[in-house]
């Protein structure tokens, strides 16, 4: 299992496929990622910069199989966007490495590295801002987690939120109060897969149309230190 930061998003990889298979899906992901963030460059709902993701990743030949959104009530009076998402990635896939791969995000945002600023800042510009009478300045949350099974499935969730309790720089284990959410925990979820006769001619104009961008925006994360 391979786990990068891609431009702003996490994305899980099984080393069991093929190595062009592998690359294909980081271009795509990333054009796709690009292509949204230059018709939302400002703060919007996260589900509007969903759908122009899906609809970029459908051009390039991805064939959404499945899709979905449900809102979790908390019962608990904390909670942690990784044990969320721990949570979701365990229910749906529990051969996966779930905490591991998390453990090596958490790690990367404390490096405070390149990619971990890239990561923050797109997962707290595209989370909806909902208009309050509170004095805190709201701090928008979304996530958003791609995982490829080892059949080449592509599922991606997104983990959304919106708190009036400061953020920190750890904010993906950073344990945030139940009671200063603005809205139920949203999760939302899609399924697709690749269908490579389509991306094989595209495949080369969307390496020329990256440029550097493909080596500067994908970053392979160290697997976490045990603990």
């Amino acid at each position: 299992m391979d786990v990068y930061i891609v431009g702003g998003q996490v994305l899980v990889l099984p080393s069991t496929l093929a190595t062009q298979l592998q690359s294909d899906i980081l271009s795509s992901t990333l054009t796709a990622q690009i292509q949204a963030d230059a018709q939302l460059p400002t703060a919007a709902e996260h589900a509007t910069w969903e759908q122009l993701f899906q609809h970029s990743m459908s051009k390039m030949g991805w064939r959404r199989l499945e899709r979905g959104e449900r809102h979790i009530a908390l019962r608990t009076p904390t909670f942690t966007v990784a044990q969320a998402l721990r949570d979701e990635l365990q229910e749906r896939w529990p051969y996966l490495d779930s905490t591991g791969a998390l453990a090596s995000v958490v790690a990367e945002l404390m490096r405070g590295s390149a990619a971990a600023e890239r990561l923050r800042l797109h997962t707290r510009s595209v989370a909806a801002v909902v208009p309050s009478e509170s004095m805190q300045e709201p701090q928008p949350l979304g996530l958003q987690l791609i995982v490829v099974d080892a059949n080449a499935t592509l599922h991606v969730i997104c983990v959304a939120c919106i708190t009036d309790q400061p953020l920190e720089a750890d904010w993906l284990s950073q344990v945030l109060q139940v009671d200063l959410l603005r809205a139920d925990l949203e999760v939302r979820y899609f399924a697709a897969q690749l269908l490579e006769t389509r991306y094989q001619t595209l495949r080369e104009g969307l390496i020329k149309w990256l440029g550097d961008r493909r080596q500067t925006l994908v970053q392979r994360l160290a697997p976490a230190e045990p603990t």
